[in-house]
């Protein structure tokens, strides 16, 4: 069962053409997300906290996916035409069978545009990198087997311990090569975003900041994932580890130390 803010099936009003901002995250400690809102788009304009600088429009009966740990801004607008004797209630759903929220629609309002991507273009601040200029590659295996501790988990064959610590240079662009052999992982690194590439909702690559994204089984060494960062203004301690919380908690977390 997913909840809403703690809630079972709560029910969502929308007045006619007004548009809502809904800020979601993905908080559950495992399951993966596949949000569809019925006859509706999801109009997404940030991912994990940092915007677009576009607006993605997921349309309706196409998925938005949110792994654990993901975030996700999208613009729901309720049609000019609806109020409850015109338009029936329609689901927020998750993997198609599972309806987690009930939207219904009102009379009266404000009607309001969505905004355009010219809109929202000032709103990206992250530049993306020039992926030419990469000082380092820092490779990251996800394990549940063949770790130095017996039946834990563990990144590039260690299983969690603070004192096995990663350098990463400070000011300098990175790439991370990420893959794993057995099951799906969730890479997630704290303080410092990276720029990525993921299939939009028109099926096309599109390059994207996140903080959190799968690495799906059946990535090797010589096909991983990868992200790009550039480590600025935040020397210091912090760690990068599985975003399956049970994962983390059997030891797939790892120490790094930007200097």
């Amino acid at each position: 069962m997913t909840l809403i803010n703690g809630q079972v099936t709560p029910k969502i009003t929308l007045h006619q053409g007004e548009v809502l901002r809904w800020r979601l995250v993905n908080a559950t400690p495992f399951r993966t997300l596949n949000l569809k809102l019925g006859t509706l788009a999801l109009n997404e304009i940030a991912v994990d906290g940092m915007y677009l600088g576009t607006v993605d429009i997921w349309p309706a009966g196409k998925a938005l996916t949110l792994q654990p740990g993901n975030r996700s801004d999208v613009l729901v607008q309720a049609p000019a035409n609806c109020s409850n004797n015109q338009c029936p209630p329609i689901n927020l759903t998750n993997n198609d069978n599972e309806v987690i929220a009930t939207v219904e629609f009102v009379a009266g309002g404000n009607p309001m545009p969505l905004p355009t991507s010219a809109e929202m273009a000032p709103l990206k601040t992250w530049n993306n990198i020039d992926t030419s200029l990469v000082y380092t590659s820092e490779p990251a295996q996800f394990q549940e087997e063949n770790c130095n501790v017996q039946d834990d988990m563990c990144i590039n064959g260690i299983t969690f311990n603070a004192d096995t610590v990663t350098k990463l240079p400070l000011n300098k662009t990175q790439l991370w090569n990420l893959w794993t052999l057995d099951k799906d992982h969730v890479f997630h690194i704290h303080v410092n975003p990276f720029q990525t590439v993921r299939t939009g909702p028109d099926g096309g690559q599109e390059t994207v900041w996140m903080d959190t994204m799968l690495v799906p089984k059946g990535s090797t060494q010589d096909k991983p994932v990868q992200a790009w960062t550039t480590y600025e203004n935040i020397p210091g301690k912090a760690v990068f580890h599985c975003h399956i919380l049970p994962h983390e908690d059997d030891g797939m977390m790892h120490a790094i130390q930007i200097e």
